[in-house]
């Protein structure tokens, strides 16, 4: 029959409440009933075995077996004489009589036989070290083995130590070998191994969460911080450390189910750190209780797995020998390539998140492992697009720029590891937005560091689906996309208005000829009026001007809905919001998305009303290809009689684009003037009746004009300002099927 003891003294924090609970498992499988399983819900460990939980404190209290803990390279481990207290624990256990110990008395007999060999004696020194952890390595039992794959790893360079118990079984002064073996008499006693008269309430406030008095004055160390004493630890200033025997011993019995992978995932040139089960360098990515000053000194991450449905030891440990987060073609390295793992399922799939543990140095010189946040293991599609990131080595570069360019690079980094791991973690547009801007800021940086442009490349996506994960309905998202989308096929890049990139391959810098960038600090308005202005020089200077027919290269693939941009005419958009996009989304300038582009522009309402200075202008700054299709239907061809007298072109008149941006009020009446006067000559007949600009400011009429509008939008203009009989004169039944009609529109 099999029981399920609900063990509320085993949770997922601190560390040592982990290792306790993944300890009862491993024990109770390996000891009694090997159809053991375990899992994690509502934050407690659930045991499931053949024992009931009087049954559980029975086998540890008078049956378990301590595993032979030693680690005789350590000066402190009881093995040498010049530390009488630990060397007298030792010898305890050398000559105890319980059974329960008898693989304690082989392994020290066994270390024993491989010093008087080796001739190591007294405190051990570096050469004796590596020689005595060799030798204990091939001689011991293989009992001892385990244990010490857990605390060491044999490299071809020498001894490595995985970070979970400090440098070889010790942390400092702290050794916990020594340590275990006091607990364990702490326990039971070493003649007939019988429980010590504290033991069973040492154990049932281990297992059951009771409250107690009567801890030990001795430090756990790195795995329970709330119990390492220091300022505010109690009541008053300051508190001792303090221990559970039986919370110290489970502790050490679960850390030995890190075994085996230190050796078996060690690759050459690969740090013991990597090769550890789910273990990676530290970052200060959203962290939760990292600062980032302490990531230099921290010494390493464990992402320890939780799992809710009921698993068997050997699948356990199965998964801690494999230890592994994937991504791409390699092992993860840091947190932020670990969230990535686990949101495209590179880890086993059997674990529904990980516990995060940060090993850093705080009290001093001690390590404490420090939980960090809990991260949910689940499938998401944003995470396939940060390949794009990878590609070239892009993120690299930028990590290693920010350990050696200053603060700005490293905020900078940080930044982006914050989004990218947010984005994991949760994901959504808003988070895409959010790494798409960050990414900006790193462009924008770099457009005003030329050495930092030497050891990074422009960002180059080219996964269509950061379009769709990117695109949260907001105008703000529309007008950006719309104006990245702006082609000019064998002109410059909007880019090369924005960085000093190539303008006709914007995926590498240019250091000289750049004064195309005229995109400066200051407001949006201003920005896209200079771009404005330089895209129609460009488009008229003899080097530029025979790839512009019509001189006016504004066609985008991606067309923002006019109801957006009458928002933006109006103030109703946010402007800084709009600018940080425009930056996120310059690296995607050459990747189309036609279906979300159609969705997009088919889910906003008409405008109520348009501003005449806007809709004539608009209109003249409209290619004349775009013109062409919005009267002439889809193919923008005229037909029947008289059709190549039809042909629309409406050229950009000469001084007029000065008027229009000035800012000035007059100027900007007189930039209308002509407008209107271009689009009569034309065919386009204005009519008499002209819609107010509503007091909006001329500068930002002019800034709107730069977006790009769809045919069906481009038709909406025309119907507004134009006379209808022009219209059908020039488009005939064509554009009166798209749309003729008098429209209502406000003032």
């Amino acid at each position: 029959m099999k029981h399920t003891v609900t063990l509320t003294g085993c949770s997922p924090i601190p560390l040592a409440g982990y290792l306790k609970s993944i300890a009862l498992l491993r024990l109770v499988s390996e000891q009694v009933d090997e159809e053991a399983e375990g899992w994690w819900r509502d934050e407690t460990f659930h045991l499931r075995s053949a024992l009931d939980a009087d049954g559980l404190m029975d086998f540890l209290l008078e049956a378990y077996r301590p595993s032979p803990i030693v680690a005789p390279w350590n000066r402190g481990s009881g093995f040498y004489s010049h530390r009488e207290s630990a060397m007298a624990v030792v010898n305890q256990l050398r000559h105890a009589q319980a059974d329960r110990l008898a693989s304690y008395r082989r392994v020290i007999g066994a270390v024993d036989g491989v010093m008087r060999r080796l001739g190591v004696d007294g405190k051990p020194k570096e050469d004796d070290k590596d020689r005595l952890i060799g030798a204990c390595r091939n001689y011991v039992p293989d009992e001892a083995v385990e244990w010490m794959d857990t605390v060491l790893a044999l490299t071809p360079t020498g001894v490595d130590f995985p970070p979970l118990l400090g440098t070889g079984g010790n942390d400092g002064n702290l050794e916990f070998t020594n340590n275990f073996m006091q607990r364990v008499l702490d326990v039971m006693d070493p003649e007939t191994g019988q429980p010590t008269p504290e033991s069973r309430r040492w154990l049932m406030a281990a297992l059951f969460a009771q409250s107690i008095a009567g801890l030990k004055d001795v430090s756990i160390g790195q795995f329970a911080p709330g119990s390492a004493g220091g300022p505010n630890s109690t009541t008053g200033y300051s508190g001792s450390p303090s221990v559970n025997p039986w919370e110290y011993v489970l502790m050490l019995e679960g850390a030995i189910v890190f075994s085996a992978s230190a050796t078996k995932r060690l690759e050459v040139g690969t740090a013991s750190v990597v090769s550890y089960p789910f273990t990676v360098a530290p970052s200060a990515v959203a962290n939760g209780g990292l600062a980032e000053e302490e990531e230099a000194s921290a010494r390493a991450e464990m992402w320890l797995p939780l799992w809710e449905r009921p698993a068997r030891f050997r699948e356990v440990a199965a998964i801690f020998r494999e230890g592994r987060a994937q991504i791409q073609d390699r092992a993860a390295r840091n947190g932020m390539e670990f969230a990535r793992a686990c949101a495209r399922l590179g880890v086993d799939r059997g674990i529904d998140s990980f516990q995060r543990y940060a090993f850093v140095q705080r009290m001093g010189k001690a390590y404490l492992a420090v939980p960090l946040i809990r991260f949910r293991v689940q499938r998401r599609a944003e995470a396939d697009l940060l390949d794009d990131l990878s590609r070239g080595g892009w993120l690299d570069h930028l990590a290693r720029a920010a350990r050696s360019a200053g603060h700005e690079v490293q905020s900078a980094y940080r930044r982006v590891a914050e989004a990218v791991f947010a984005v994991c973690q949760h994901g959504g547009a808003l988070r895409i937005q959010r790494l798409l801007i960050e990414l900006g800021r790193v462009e924008r940086m770099l457009a005003h560091r030329p050495a930092l442009r030497e050891a990074l490349n422009p960002l180059v996506l080219t996964h269509s689906g950061w379009w769709q994960a990117a695109a949260d309905g907001s105008p703000e998202f529309a007008l950006a996309a719309g104006l990245v989308s702006l082609r000019w096929p064998r002109g410059p890049a909007l880019r090369a208005y924005l960085s000093p990139v190539d303008p006709l391959a914007p995926h590498r810098w240019i250091e000289q000829d750049t004064t195309r960038v005229v995109w400066h600090h200051g407001d949006l308005v201003r920005n896209l009026t200079s771009v404005l202005h330089r895209r129609l020089l460009d488009a008229a200077s003899p080097q530029w001007k025979a790839t512009c027919e019509d001189g006016k290269p504004f066609t985008g693939w991606r067309p923002a809905p006019l109801g957006h941009v009458i928002a933006f005419l109006s103030g109703r958009v946010h402007d800084a919001r709009i600018e940080a996009l425009i930056w996120g989304l310059l690296p995607l300038a050459s990747v189309r998305d036609e279906v979300q582009k159609t969705r997009i522009a088919a889910a906003v309402p008409k405008p109520d009303w348009v501003p005449w200075a806007f809709a004539v202008s608009k209109l003249v700054l409209t290619p004349d290809s775009d013109l062409e299709r919005a009267v002439f239907g889809p193919s923008g061809v005229a037909e029947g009689e008289g059709a190549d007298e039809r042909r629309l072109r409406v050229p950009v008149p000469r001084g007029w684009l000065y008027n229009l941006v000035s800012g000035d009020a007059r100027l900007l009446h007189r930039a209308v003037l002509t407008a209107e006067r271009r689009l009569f000559a034309s065919g386009l007949v204005p009519r008499l009746e002209r819609v107010q600009t509503m007091g909006l400011p001329p500068r930002r009429i002019a800034a709107a004009t730069l977006f790009p509008l769809s045919s069906q939008d481009v038709r909406r203009l025309l119907d507004l300002v134009a006379e209808r009989e022009a219209l059908e004169q020039l488009g005939g039944q064509v554009f009166t099927e798209h749309g003729g009609g008098r429209a209502d529109v406000g003032l």
